[in-house]
């Protein structure tokens, strides 16, 4: 299981870098992508979580989704509510950043843009949350 949480935790380590290099050097575009990396580096974070923890939560998003939700009796790993929100949000404001098409309109630009914000902030909860429970978010 370390070697699955070293490589989760290198991915989402790799993402995050993208991240902040997209909010630094590209600050008034690619909103979409701002909001796609941020969920897909909590995602590597939430799995390299689950295997330090030794539980599989699954490997579709809708594994992961059933394995972390607090409300679900047979979860695996169930986070806290506000986690889990923050993860939900994640997911669906990353599927309507990819998924939206409408890339030229000025109104959705500026929609993404403001979601981009907020999901950055949403990663920052996730980490925050997991290095409360006393996980180490370093690559080894």
């Amino acid at each position: 299981m370390k070697q699955k949480t070293m490589l989760h935790l290198t991915q989402a380590k790799h993402n995050e870098k993208l991240l902040n290099y997209l909010h630094a050097e590209i600050a008034d575009n690619f909103f979409d992508w701002k909001i796609t990396v941020s969920f897909y580096a909590a995602l590597h974070y939430i799995k390299a979580y689950s295997y330090n923890q030794n539980k599989q939560i699954g490997d579709s998003h809708y594994d992961m989704l059933n394995n972390i939700n607090p409300s679900f009796n047979s979860a695996l790993l169930p986070f806290p509510k506000y986690i889990f929100d923050c993860y939900m949000n994640l997911y669906n404001y990353s599927r309507y950043a990819r998924y939206s098409g409408m890339v030229d309109n000025e109104n959705h630009r500026k929609k993404l843009q403001l979601e981009s914000i907020v999901c950055s902030d949403y990663l920052i909860k996730t980490k925050e949350y997991l290095v409360s429970k006393n996980f180490n978010l370093l690559v080894e």
